[in-house]
C-alpha cells in the first residue's frame, strides 16, 4: 500500500513539464508580436502597428489555447487598449489650449501692446482690445492705416489718412488729438516721456536731405519746438519687438535724434527740449542710439566704440574692425538692444558684435537674427542666435539654450532634435519654439489631417519651462507673440478652425 502511495506523483510529473514547455513554445507569437507593436507605435507606422496587433490577438490565442472564455476575453482587451490607447492620444494632442478669441483677429493680426489683462492689436484698418476671456473689449476702426507706435501706459500713435493720431489704449480706444503729416515719408524718430519727435524731410538728387524735426507735446499734440537742418546718421536699435518688412507696427528705443551741423559735425538732440546736448566731431563716426544713450562708432584706423550720455563719455573700447559696418540706408536698423547688451548687425562669415552697455566689454557671437522667425537652413551656420525677451536663445544641434545676452551665460536649456526645429521666436516674456514632429499613430482613422501639423511649444522666457504645448497646421510665418502669450488659429481632429490665445 506504501509503494502504491509513491508511485502517483512520480508519474505525474512529466505532464506538467510538457505543458509548461508547450506555452512556452506557443509563447513566442505573442512576443514577436509585441515587439512588432511597440516597434510600430514607436516609429508611428499605422500599417506595421495593425499587423502587429492583430498578430498580438492571434498570440494571445495561441497561448490560451483551451481556455476559449480566458481567451476570447483577452483578445477583446488587445483590441480595445490597443486602438483606444491611439485614439486617446490623439484627442488628447489635440485637447483645447488657452481661451478662443472672438471677434475679427486673425493669424496675420500685429501685436501692439499690452494694458493690465488686456491685449491690443491691430487688424487692417483698426486697432482692438482683446481681454483675459478671449472677448473684444473694443475696437476703433482707423481708414487708411499705415503704421502704428505704440508707447507706455497703453498710449498709441497712428499715422492713417494723411494725419497723426493719438488712441488712448488704456481708454477704451478714445481717440485724441490729431495733427497732419507735411509728407508722406513723415516718420517719428524720438521720444520721452512728454515729447515725441516728428521728422519730415525733402530728398534732393545726389545731396543729402533737408529735415525738419519737430516736438510735439503728447497730452495735447501741441508743437513745442522745430529744428531744421540736414540729416544726420544716427541709427535706431530694435528692442523686444519681433519686426519684419512688412510690418506697420513700429518701436521707438531712443529719447535722442541726430542733426548735421554747418561745419560736418554730428549733433544729438534730446527729445524734449530739442536743444543739442552732444557733438561728435571727426571722420568715419556713426553713432548708434540707445535709449538715452548714443553708442559712438570710430571706424577710422582703430575701431573703437564709445558710450556718450548728456554727462559725457561713459566708457571707450576697441573692437576688431570686421565686425562692424555702417548701416546702408537711412531707414536702416543700427542693431538691437538686448536686456544691457547691444547686439550688432551679424556680418556673413565674420559674426556678430556685442558689447556689454555697463562697462564696455566686447565679444564676438555667431549668427544672430532679431526678428519673429529665424530663416531655414540654420544647420549649415549653427548655432544660431535668437534674439529677443531680455535672451540670446542659441539654437544647436541638441536643441535650445537661453543664455544672458551680456556674458553668454546659459540660463537654461531644452533637449530636442536640431533638425526637428521649424523656427524659435522671443519676445515679451516667452520663447516660442516650432517644430516638426511624425504624424500620431492611427493618424489616418482619427486625424486624417495630422500629417500636415506641427507642433507649438511655448516656454517661459526666464526659467525654460513649458507653458504650452499644442499641435496645429503648419504655417508660413511663426504664431503671433503677445506680450507673456501666443495669438494661433489652431484646428481640432475634426478641422474645425478658432484663434486662440495660449500660454498664460
Amino acid at each position: 500500500m506504501d509503494t502504491a502511495t509513491s508511485v502517483g506523483p512520480t508519474a505525474a510529473a512529466p505532464a506538467r513539464g510538457r505543458s509548461a514547455r508547450s506555452v512556452v513554445r506557443r509563447s513566442w507569437v505573442l512576443v514577436l508580436a509585441l515587439v512588432v507593436v511597440v516597434v510600430a507605435w514607436r516609429i508611428a507606422v499605422t500599417a506595421l502597428y495593425v499587423s502587429g496587433l492583430a498578430l498580438t490577438v492571434v498570440g494571445v490565442l495561441v497561448v490560451l489555447r483551451g481556455r476559449r472564455n480566458w481567451a476570447v476575453g483577452a483578445s477583446a482587451v488587445v483590441v480595445v487598449l490597443g486602438l483606444g490607447g491611439p485614439w486617446l492620444g490623439v484627442r488628447l494632442a489635440y485637447r483645447p489650449v488657452g481661451v478662443a478669441v472672438s471677434g475679427s483677429v486673425e493669424s496675420y493680426s500685429e501685436y501692439l501692446t499690452s494694458v493690465g489683462d488686456v491685449t491690443l492689436l491691430t487688424h487692417r484698418d483698426s486697432v482692438l482690445a482683446v481681454g483675459d476671456s478671449g472677448a473684444t473689449a473694443w475696437q476703433t476702426d482707423v481708414p487708411d492705416l499705415s503704421g502704428v507706435w505704440p508707447l507706455t501706459d497703453g498710449r498709441l500713435l497712428v499715422r492713417a489718412d494723411g494725419e497723426l493720431v493719438a488712441i488712448a489704449g488704456d481708454a477704451e480706444g478714445e481717440r485724441g488729438w490729431s495733427r497732419p503729416l507735411v509728407a508722406g515719408e513723415d516718420t517719428l524718430v524720438a521720444v520721452s516721456a512728454d515729447v515725441v519727435v516728428q521728422r519730415s524731410c525733402v530728398k534732393a538728387e545726389g545731396a543729402v536731405a533737408s529735415c525738419t524735426w519737430a516736438g510735439v507735446d503728447l497730452a495735447d499734440g501741441a508743437g513745442l519746438w522745430e529744428v531744421e537742418g540736414a540729416w544726420a546718421p544716427g541709427w535706431p536699435v530694435r528692442s523686444g519687438r519681433p519686426s519684419t518688412s512688412v510690418s506697420i507696427v513700429h518701436s521707438l528705443e531712443t529719447s535722442l535724434f541726430t542733426v548735421r551741423g554747418e561745419r560736418g559735425e554730428i549733433d544729438v538732440h534730446d527729445a524734449d527740449t530739442g536743444q543739442t546736448v552732444q557733438v561728435l566731431r571727426g571722420p568715419d563716426v556713426s553713432p548708434v542710439l540707445v535709449g538715452d544713450a548714443a553708442l559712438v562708432f570710430r571706424t577710422g584706423g582703430t575701431c573703437s566704440v564709445e558710450l556718450v550720455r548728456t554727462a559725457g563719455s561713459q566708457w571707450t573700447s576697441e573692437y576688431p574692425c570686421a565686425l562692424w559696418d555702417e548701416p546702408e540706408y537711412d531707414f536702416s536698423w543700427g542693431g538691437s538692444r538686448v536686456g544691457d547688451a547691444y547686439w550688432g548687425e551679424p556680418i556673413e562669415g565674420r559674426g556678430t558684435l556685442v558689447v556689454d552697455l555697463g562697462d564696455g566689454t566686447v565679444r564676438n557671437e555667431g549668427a544672430s537674427y532679431e526678428r519673429d522667425i529665424y530663416p531655414f537652413g540654420f544647420e549649415d551656420r549653427e548655432p544660431v542666435e535668437v534674439l529677443g525677451a531680455g535672451l540670446d536663445v542659441q539654437v544647436r544641434s541638441d536643441g535650445l539654450v537661453g543664455r544672458d545676452p551680456v556674458d553668454g551665460t546659459a540660463r537654461w536649456e531644452v533637449g530636442v532634435p536640431g533638425a526637428n526645429i521649424r523656427s524659435v521666436q522671443a519676445a515679451g516674456g516667452v520663447v516660442v519654439m516650432t517644430r516638426y514632429q511624425r504624424p500620431l499613430l492611427l493618424h489616418e482613422w482619427f486625424a486624417p489631417e495630422d500629417p500636415r501639423t506641427v507642433v507649438v511649444e511655448v516656454l517661459d522666457a526666464v526659467s525654460g519651462e513649458r507653458r504650452a504645448v499644442v499641435r496645429t497646421a503648419d504655417m508660413l510665418g511663426g504664431p503671433v507673440l503677445v506680450g507673456d502669450r501666443v495669438l494661433l488659429e489652431v484646428a481640432d481632429v475634426s478641422g474645425e478652425r478658432t484663434m486662440r490665445l495660449i500660454g498664460r
